[in-house]
């Protein structure tokens, strides 16, 4: 009896604070945290990109460069954002070549009381065209159009204008100092805490 309260006692002092749930030293991974504490934040996460009519679009080149860009977007149930690019652009070239993007939405400035610990969610997605003239394309091009007005019907006229289904692989999701969780599970909507990074 002894025994087990004086390991315990050790097991506490080696676990050290992680913004939401408890690293575990012992098995490196983060202990679980109140189910219901997560779901809460699993759901905050989606309230804060529902907040969003626009993203922050990060891409790279097959040369490695690079770009920093954004655009209005569209989201389905399943999880997966849809944009609308010109074909004159460095980041959609960037999409055809590697089929890689970040996605990032991330708090005003004017809203944050810290500038170093602004909220932020974001995402690693696949990148796939979407056939023109499918009836993949013309739904997404149809609810752009509700949501963005006419100057989509402009676009959609336009030959250059390409439509990127992004499938998120891994998202993100940070409330500030020390409070990081990782979004797991159907469309990326658990929220799990994420260990510390190593340094370097």
């Amino acid at each position: 009896m002894i025994l087990q309260f004086r390991a315990r006692r050790r097991t506490r002092r080696r676990e050290s604070d992680n913004g939401g749930g408890r690293f575990d030293v012992r098995s490196g991974g983060v202990m679980s945290e109140d189910s219901q504490g997560l779901a809460a934040i699993g759901a905050e996460a989606a309230r804060f990109r529902a907040g969003f009519r626009t993203a922050v679009l990060a891409t790279v080149g097959a040369d490695g460069e690079p770009e920093a860009s954004y655009a209005p977007y569209i989201a389905d149930a399943d999880g997966r954002f849809f944009i609308c690019v010109s074909g004159l652009a460095r980041h959609t070239r960037n999409l055809a070549q590697t089929a890689r993007a970040d996605l990032l939405f991330i708090q005003d400035e004017a809203a944050a009381a810290n500038p170093f610990a602004r909220v932020r969610l974001s995402y690693a997605c696949r990148a796939e065209p979407v056939a023109r003239e499918s009836a993949e394309w013309s739904g997404v091009m149809d609810r752009f159009e509700r949501e963005f007005g006419n100057i989509v019907a402009v676009l959609r006229a336009l030959p250059d204008f390409r439509v990127f289904r992004l499938a998120p692989q891994t998202g993100r999701y940070v409330r500030g100092f020390g409070q990081a969780y990782r979004l797991e599970g159907a469309a990326l909507s658990e929220a799990r805490p994420a260990p510390p990074r190593a340094p370097g």
